[in-house]
């Protein structure tokens, strides 16, 4: 599941101290060695970028695109061969894979019903209707095209993810919590989509089957027919020769039915923005993961995970959205209100947490909106600044960093959250 990265299991530690002086080079053994090993990785990766070039003047596209992406590895090469990897795939040089064995194994876990839509960049097994599922196909590849743009001015040398992303539609709820809890372990009912790190893929459904959706349709058909029995009643009332009645009636319905429309109107636009945001919310894990911007091996904070997701979330896709653009108004005007009512936990405490895994709903609530401020203002104040921080974390050892290394390159890239937690919000 996003941000639960598998844990890091650390070898066995040698208990004999006698064992350990003999197997331990002295310090200088060690420099040695680290410097041997650098000069080896740097030798290696310059090689494959050399390499690369000469497979792709010889149009051994597949064979470029597999020593870019081992030269993307090593800091020192990576802003040239995600550039070398850019071109290659702007220029057709390489066709998008597909990975069929994942695709398959999905189709086989869903059961009948689901239909495969392939768009540009990402294949969508769906089993909702024609027309949702081709506005969610544009809308991811809407969202693709504006990660990149932000990933771009972070300075994060995003590559080109190798084949198409895969996300899972679901048309009714239950069906989706009965999938993500058996396939993919999801124990909080309120996540109302989600992406996996061990499968790869985002799965959501449609929320024209939420429940409090479907009572709030109840409530205006209840009000409808509480319309037509008052348009009954005055007709009655015409035919009685009682006009005054009649009019009152007729008034009292028309009244109703101009709230009913308006009601329904809201209902409709507040779903459809949810449904928005939670596509982009999802699409933006799916490229994250798939782009470098973060790797599944290494542990990002909370805050960075779905910060980076929220700062994108939009109910205008048709207008270029992001953290530097109009941010989720809701989440934002939420934080504020949470803010003030003391909901928001400790900025040193959150920058350190990993998960929020056994939150309820409600504490879940001011966790996102708390990290959507402090996504979009440091964004805001220094992106260049973000990106390093970011690709601090990428550039270190696989596994768990730590909370005290987690604050530590919090505070070396931001200064003290102390200092920094009375200004979220005020961007």
């Amino acid at each position: 599941m996003r941000g639960a990265l598998q844990p890091h299991r650390l070898s066995k530690a040698l208990s004999a101290a006698a064992i350990l002086a003999l197997i331990t080079p002295s310090h200088a053994q060690q420099q040695l060695t680290l410097a041997d090993t650098e000069d080896h990785l740097s030798t290696t990766n310059s090689a494959s970028l050399l390499s690369a070039a000469d497979a792709f003047a010889k149009t051994d596209f597949p064979r470029a695109d597999q020593l870019y992406r081992q030269a993307w590895n090593n800091p020192n090469y990576r802003h040239q061969a995600a550039m070398s990897l850019w071109n290659l795939y702007r220029g057709k040089g390489i066709k998008l894979e597909t990975d069929k064995n994942a695709i398959n194994t999905a189709l086989s876990q869903l059961g009948p019903g689901f239909v495969r839509n392939d768009t540009s960049h990402f294949v969508i097994l769906s089993n909702c209707d024609a027309r949702f599922t081709q506005s969610r196909g544009e809308l991811l590849e809407r969202t693709r095209s504006q990660f990149y743009r932000v990933a771009d001015r972070l300075g994060l040398d995003a590559l080109p993810h190798k084949s198409k992303l895969i996300c899972i539609l679901i048309a009714d709820r239950n069906a989706y919590l009965s999938f993500a809890r058996s396939r993919d372990n999801l124990k909080s009912d309120w996540i109302a989509g989600y992406y996996s790190t061990k499968t790869n893929r985002i799965v959501f459904y449609n929320d024209n089957s939420n429940p409090d959706l479907a009572a709030a349709k109840d409530n205006i058909a209840k009000a409808r027919a509480q319309v037509a029995d008052a348009r009954a009643r005055a007709a009655k009332a015409e035919q009685d020769n009682n006009p005054g009645l009649a009019q009152r009636l007729t008034a009292a319905a028309d009244d109703l039915e101009s709230r009913i429309k308006a009601e329904d109107s809201r209902i409709t636009t507040i779903t459809t923005d949810t449904t928005t945001a939670k596509t982009i919310h999802e699409a933006i894990h799916l490229l994250a993961f798939n782009s470098g911007a973060q790797l599944p091996s290494r542990e990002y904070p909370f805050w960075l995970c779905e910060g980076l997701a929220t700062s994108f979330e939009t109910d205008d896709p048709k207008s270029a959205f992001g953290p530097d653009r109009s941010v989720s108004r809701e989440r934002l005007s939420r934080f504020k209100e949470l803010q003030k009512a003391g909901h928001m936990r400790p900025l040193s405490d959150l920058v350190t947490m990993m998960d929020a895994n056994g939150c309820d709903a409600q504490t879940a609530e001011a966790i996102y909106c708390q990290s959507t401020a402090l996504f979009t203002y440091l964004y805001k104040s220094n992106p260049q600044a973000l990106g390093r921080y970011i690709r601090a974390i990428t550039d270190s050892n696989p596994g768990k960093l730590g909370e005290a290394r987690q604050l530590s390159l919090f505070t070396s890239s931001f200064g003290d959250t102390g200092a920094l937690e009375p200004r979220l919000g005020t961007r």
